[in-house]
């Protein structure tokens, strides 16, 4: 094989032909057979790998949310039984090498975040398939808007409120503003339901209302919050009755 001498192998023949199992790719020369003393002609033979897996991708998963690690890649196109080595750069970083025995034809890369996926191929003994491409993006930031507002019950009391909606039930966002152009701190909650109230404002300018879930950023709004209408006054006037001391008049 391949230019080195084999160890004999003796058998018994079973009718007229006879195989010798176990083989890799290479050249087979020489190949010939000895019965008591006599031996045949000899012949050549190579042996070839079938050649390198063909694979392609199969529609991915994107992530479900900014910053989750649930997305996935499927690679099409192996032999079921068979193990490989899978290798691909993440943002241009080889990631370690995962090896499978695909169960089917297909095999899925799971618990992957928003980035570039390059160099995705598999190796099998030695054969390394095509190399692939895919994108996962993140879905974006949310699409807010102002479902709601309350103004204060009273001129300089603190019991306003704004209701955000357009949130996604169970994340976790980061809500930002300025007021009467202050920043103001940053707040984080989780949201339960689509919606979320901002209580305990005063009347004033809100902008740049916007919130921010695992690095991306909504829409921004802004929101003038009044005070209530200021109280309408009558006068009824009682004249003096006497012009000395003449101080028993009113204003009622």
């Amino acid at each position: 094989k391949d230019g080195f001498e084999q160890t004999p192998i003796a058998f018994n023949i079973t009718g007229t032909s006879y195989t010798v199992l176990g083989l890799t790719r290479g050249s087979y020369t020489n190949i010939r057979v000895i019965s008591n003393g006599c031996v045949s002609n000899s012949t050549n033979v190579s042996l070839s790998d079938p050649g390198a897996p063909i694979i392609t991708l199969g529609t991915p998963n994107q992530p479900s949310a900014c910053g989750f690690a649930d997305g996935s890649i499927t690679i099409n196109g192996l032999n079921d039984g068979v193990t490989y080595k899978l290798r691909f750069r993440k943002d241009g970083i080889f990631q370690n090498p995962i090896t499978f025995t695909a169960n089917g034809s297909s095999y899925t890369i799971t618990g992957l975040n928003a980035a570039i996926y390059s160099n995705i191929y598999v190796d099998q003994g030695g054969c390394r398939s095509n190399s692939l491409l895919q994108v996962l993006k993140d879905p974006g930031g949310a699409n807010i808007a102002i479902a709601g507002t309350n103004i204060p019950t009273i001129c300089g009391a603190n019991d306003g409120s704004l209701t955000i909606s357009g949130l996604t039930n169970g994340l976790q966002y980061i809500l930002n503003y300025v007021y009467n152009g202050v920043q103001q701190a940053p707040s984080t909650f989780t949201a339960t339901g689509i919606t979320y109230v901002l209580a305990s404002l005063t009347a004033g300018s809100y902008t740049g209302i916007s919130v921010t879930q695992g690095g991306c950023k909504s829409n921004s709004l802004n929101l003038i919050l009044s005070n209530p209408n200021s109280a309408r006054i009558a006068a009824d006037v009682i004249d003096a009755k006497t012009c000395e001391p003449g101080n028993d008049g009113q204003i009622i």
